[in-house]
């Protein structure tokens, strides 16, 4: 029996399934891992008709996710390979995908091998097996001090971009992106012991173990010697690296889930004016992704996580103004949400349904040809026959928009139409 490749090549592309990665010209193409699980299924089917069931559950397996979260890698994908055609993964519409190209399981002649690479574990906390060849994957555990600043304390922001100051004034010591994604690191587990060994193989999987030790030595003198407060902050011998969190220090990160762990307390407490103010105060914490600017394969876990949480209250936030009639900040928030995600049909579908609420049936209809020129454009599709049906209940219902005597008042025809329920970790649709 052949043994199962380690690799799959087309089109000057590799498809490494020993690593999880794609390359070209010997350099990896940065794809998040639910991306690459996408292309690695669409590959190893090439030339087969494929539908959205079969992909979904074939990567997501028994976890429930929308066509969206599909279309989004098909997208991300398409953009990696260059195809804007779309001749590589072609789609037939209503049907599904085929990946269009030759494989083969061999290099083509004058392409190298793929070179062995070793784990890149996420992190180690203190007690635990040091070994860097066990992949540990945990939440970030940030300990702050963020209920009382000392005059000293420091604050770092990851969301959106790396900024830090301290006493108010911008601290810009920290310049080149390894260093801020090491701080990044340290924060992100801090108060936890993270092996000197663990972090070279995370920061240089493909470089010897002394190669890496020496980069991760070089790269932690160059911070202390650009920033030398972190002589205060970071605890260090020749073995560990740890944050401390006995000095007083916040980080927007350690806030953003404090904001919803306290959203989620309310939320059982059955509180619900605090809930929405804490949720409120997690959404304007989250400026951007997590440190868009940094490229290590170790961040995409933390950074995806994060992202889904900021969706998550961002749909909680809909819910919460939705019941309370307040349409206007319920679409402001909707568009945000979309603006994550801007394939999401059921949020299309949930804007234009909360326009229509509102009274203005020019901006409900305009919200439907927005999601139609997106599908059509990216997918050769029309809108399900569900939002068609939502236009066609708009159209013909009388609508008159609130006025400062008389809020808005739901009409019965639209409130028929469908729901979004959503939960702070993420969404459950019904329609």
């Amino acid at each position: 029996m052949r043994a199962r490749p380690q690799a799959l090549w087309f089109d000057g592309f590799v498809v490494d399934l020993a690593r999880g990665c794609m390359r070209r010209d010997g350099a990896d193409v940065l794809l998040r891992p639910k991306t690459f699980e996408v292309l690695r299924f669409l590959v190893e089917n090439n030339g087969r008709l494929l539908g959205k069931e079969e992909i979904i559950s074939a990567v997501w397996k028994d976890a429930f996710v929308t066509d969206n979260s599909l279309v989004q890698c098909l997208i991300e994908i398409r953009r990696a390979l260059g195809d804007d055609s779309q001749t590589i993964i072609r789609t037939i519409p209503r049907r599904g995908y085929i990946f269009d190209v030759a494989v083969t399981d061999e290099p083509a002649r004058g392409v190298g091998s793929i070179p062995e690479r070793k784990p890149a574990p996420a992190q180690i906390h203190e007690g635990q097996d040091s070994n860097p060849r066990k992949t540990i994957v945990s939440a970030p555990q940030a300990a702050v001090r963020s209920a009382v600043e000392s005059p000293r304390a420091i604050r770092m922001e990851l969301f959106g971009g790396f900024r830090m100051s301290s006493e108010g004034a911008p601290v810009t010591a920290v310049t080149t992106s390894r260093m801020r994604a090491l701080l990044a690191f340290l924060l992100l587990n801090a108060g936890s012991t993270v092996s000197r060994q663990q972090l070279a193989f995370v920061f240089w999987p493909d470089s010897s173990e002394p190669q890496a030790r020496t980069n991760l030595r070089q790269l932690f003198h160059h911070l202390r010697s650009a920033w030398p407060a972190a002589e205060r902050y970071i605890e260090g011998n020749t073995q560990i690296l740890r944050w401390r969190t006995e000095e007083a220090f916040t980080l927007d990160v350690a806030e953003f889930e404090a904001a919803l762990l306290e959203a989620d307390e309310a939320h059982k407490k059955e509180d619900r004016l605090a809930a929405r103010q804490a949720l409120l105060r997690s959404v304007d914490l989250y400026r951007g992704d997590l440190l868009p600017g940094v490229s290590e394969e170790w961040i995409e876990t933390y950074r995806q996580r994060l992202k889904e949480k900021y969706s998550g209250a961002l749909a909680s936030l809909i819910v919460f103004f939705e019941e309370a009639r307040d349409y206007q900040a319920a679409i402001r928030h909707a568009e945000s949400l979309l603006a994550e995600d801007p394939f999401r049909e059921t949020v299309h579908e949930t804007i234009m349904r909360l326009h229509g609420l509102n009274g203005d049936r020019a901006e409900a209809l305009r919200a439907y040809e927005r999601c139609r020129t997106v599908l059509r454009r990216e997918l050769g599709v029309e809108p399900r026959m569900a939002m068609q049906r939502m236009r066609e209940r708009i159209s013909r219902v009388d609508m008159q928009p609130p006025s400062a005597s008389r809020p808005p008042s739901p009409s019965s025809e639209l409130r028929l139409v469908g729901r979004v329920i959503f939960r702070h970790h993420g969404f459950v649709e019904r329609i």
